[in-house]
């Protein structure tokens, strides 16, 4: 995936929803202008927060270069690191190492005479033997300290031994705090009508008209509950993917509310091979979903995060299911925008894939069904007795 670009692009690709803000520096790679720069492609990075303490998900990103030796290492390999804005002139460098946020490097900054940034009292670079197989608790408050409370662009960058820039790659960076409650997304047959068509028209043709009607509206009228938008689809064309999430619009110019974009981190045959041959998609959207939302809650102390999931198929059950989502909280979307919720109990655990479709049972017509949002705040409200008053407070319809 190499592209020519010229020195404005160098300075942020164009083409490419980036959604920095107008606060952030116009970071010029050294040197200015290279010939051409690799436009790589990242999942979100989801930081979690408490009052003292913080956790976060895997740095997912690909480059599509297999020949480069990437790691953070003296000897002068080609290394990553989450390049995050420090106010209007500066930007830290945080090296990735084993997908974990290491400590970061001395702070880049900004010269207006000669338009680069500089990087001052550079050290040396990290070892990869040196370096931590789990996130540094200071580079992560660290990181934290420089994002709001939200969604925050940042970027990965592709460097070689001299530090020259290869390759960029956009993520956003979600901080989150351990009170939020997340509802998570499949985007192709549950944003989109159909699973092929989804992909055809949103990646292909960028016409973004075959998606069930009301989708933008139900998933945007609920306030205080972040959004997660969980994906079969590979690292490959994550840039497009989160282009579609954010253009997209339907009746009244309502559109998606947002939020982290997770996938798939090998290449479209894999996906199509578990999709159609092995049908294992729910054991790497089981395993995303751990990673980077279970995990880093349970971490600080939160067992209980999700507040409903949204799939078209068996293996999207699974896949909630098995990462700790209750029944009553998975709700099935079919080809005719139909919508189930499984809340009919099971008998038997472990459960079976055909227990899985036995367990629907309360009925929406569509996302513009006015009980759906209804039944989703009743069945949290009624979760637990002693959270009652505090999801009341806190959850709000527009």
């Amino acid at each position: 995936m190499v592209r020519e670009a010229d020195e404005e692009e160098a300075m942020l690709p164009n083409g490419v929803a980036d959604r920095r803000t107008s606060s952030s520096p116009s970071i010029c790679f050294p040197p200015c202008g290279r010939s051409s720069l690799l436009i790589g492609n990242a999942f979100d990075l989801i930081v979690v927060q408490n009052e003292h303490e913080f956790a976060a998900g895997d740095a997912i990103f690909w480059f599509g270069v297999k020949f480069l030796k990437i790691g953070a290492c003296d000897s002068g390999g080609s290394r990553i690191v989450l390049e995050v804005a420090q106010g209007k002139r500066s930007a830290v460098r945080f090296p990735i190492v084993h997908q974990k946020i290491q400590e970061p490097e001395p702070p880049l900054e900004y010269h207006p005479s000669d338009g680069a940034i500089v990087a001052k009292n550079r050290k040396t670079r990290l070892s990869t033997n040196a370096a931590r197989t789990e996130h540094d608790p200071t580079a992560l408050s660290q990181l934290a300290n420089l994002l709001e409370s939200g969604v925050n662009s940042a970027r990965y960058l592709l460097l070689d031994g001299d530090d020259y820039v290869l390759g960029v790659a956009p993520v956003n960076v979600f901080l989150w705090s351990t009170r939020d409650r997340l509802l998570v997304v499949d985007i192709d047959g549950t944003i989109t009508r159909s699973n092929l068509r989804g992909v055809i028209d949103t990646i292909l043709t960028e016409q973004y008209t075959y998606c069930h009607d009301g989708v933008c509206q139900f998933l945007s009228s609920i306030e205080n509950v972040r959004m997660l938008y969980l994906t079969s689809r590979p690292i490959g064309i994550a840039n497009t993917t989160r282009k579609f999430l954010s253009q997209l619009r339907q009746a009244q110019s309502h559109q998606l509310p947002g939020g982290p974009l997770l996938g798939f981190t090998g290449s479209m045959a894999k996906v199509l091979l578990m999709e159609l041959v092995s049908k294992s998609v729910h054991e790497f959207k089981r395993e995303a979903l751990t990673t980077n939302v279970v995990r880093p809650f349970l971490q600080l102390g939160v067992r209980n995060v999700f507040l409903a999931g949204f799939g078209n198929s068996l293996m999207d059950m699974q896949a909630y299911h098995g990462a700790g989502m209750q029944m009553h909280q998975i709700y099935l979307v079919d080809k005719r925008s139909r919508i189930y919720c499984l809340d009919c109990k099971a008998n038997r655990e472990p459960l079976r894939n055909q227990d899985y479709m036995h367990a629907r049972g309360t009925l929406f017509e569509g996302y513009q069904d006015s009980k759906l949002m209804a039944h989703i705040l009743g069945q949290a409200l009624i979760e637990t007795f002693d959270t009652k008053p505090k999801l009341a407070a806190s959850l709000k319809i527009v």
